[in-house]
């Protein structure tokens, strides 16, 4: 990493998308065409609202199948 290569543009996305499609859409398409540009090292992603998985595990069964976590 380079110490001179500090951030110097920093952009905020709004639109009429509900936050998690607007992360989306910035996560998949915006994100990687500013990679693409020359002399660009990195492009990173803050606040949003990025989708999630939540699993929850019932104890009992996983010990009754012998399911490694």
């Amino acid at each position: 990493m380079d110490v001179n290569a500090i951030p110097f543009m920093d952009i905020i996305l709004s639109g009429n998308l509900d936050g998690k499609a607007l992360y989306e859409l910035a996560d998949t398409k915006i994100k990687d065409r500013f990679g693409q540009i020359e002399g660009v090292a990195q492009v990173d992603l803050t606040g949003g609202n990025k989708r999630q998985i939540q699993v929850q595990l019932n104890d009992q069964v996983i010990f009754q199948n012998q399911i490694s976590l």
